[in-house]
């Protein structure tokens, strides 16, 4: 319990950056399709993050810490995975989407549940780039434990996905308690615990501010 809001609180923080590495790049591939000549057909390098995308998140970091919302530990960490341009997050991504990907390939039943799981990663990527871009960073961390409980299952339903994919496609007795358990495994969460992120995300995509209007004097 003592952990769980510093952790919380770096997740959400960490979207700052993610959020600053997508916009970036998305700006920077823009750029260099508008230049590419019309003949060429080969794809654009994979670009890399703005320098004003970049700063723009920095100076909002800078402004937490001066703040008092941020302690410099957390500041600290924030930092660094913004001069990571988000990597961590950036490689999470493409796994999920190799995840996906392969159990769509799969068919069948995996294929379903591909489909749920990109649907929900692609709505927790979507969120984390609303709640950062409307600059209201205060009620972004004050649903932070929500957004961390949100990310997490959805982690661990990309998690499941892959026993899934890997019981179909094991060698020997398919049928046997082992695989068959693995799917049922997988059927249970992605059937009653991933679905619960829905109105966790709809809450974080409204910015909602209770926790942040409320009064000490209430009490």
């Amino acid at each position: 319990m003592f952990r769980r809001r510093p952790l919380a609180r770096a997740a959400v923080v960490g979207g700052i950056a993610y959020t600053a590495s997508k916009a970036g790049a998305n700006a920077a591939a823009n750029e260099a399709e508008q230049a590419a000549p019309p003949e060429a057909e080969a794809p654009p390098a994979e670009a890399a993050p703005s320098a004003d995308a970049s700063m723009d998140e920095l100076t909002k970091l800078k402004g937490l810490l001066d703040s008092g919302v941020l302690t410099q530990a957390e500041f600290d960490w924030a930092l660094a995975f913004c001069e990571r341009g988000g990597a961590s997050l950036t490689q999470l991504d493409k796994a999920v989407s190799a995840s996906v990907a392969e159990a769509a390939a799969v068919g069948g039943e995996a294929a379903e549940l591909a489909t749920r799981l990109r649907a929900s990663w692609e709505r927790l990527v979507a969120v984390t780039a609303g709640m950062f871009g409307s600059g209201d960073v205060e009620a972004a961390l004050a649903n932070s434990a929500v957004y961390l409980e949100a990310f997490g299952h959805i982690v661990v339903a990309w998690i499941w996905l892959e026993q899934f994919v890997a019981a179909e496609r094991a060698s020997g007795d398919f049928s046997s308690a082992f695989y068959n358990g693995k799917r049922q495994a997988a059927r249970f969460f992605f059937r009653y615990e991933l679905p619960r992120t829905a109105p966790q995300l709809d809450l974080l995509e409204s910015l909602d501010r209770t926790t942040l209007e409320m009064v000490d004097d209430w009490f």
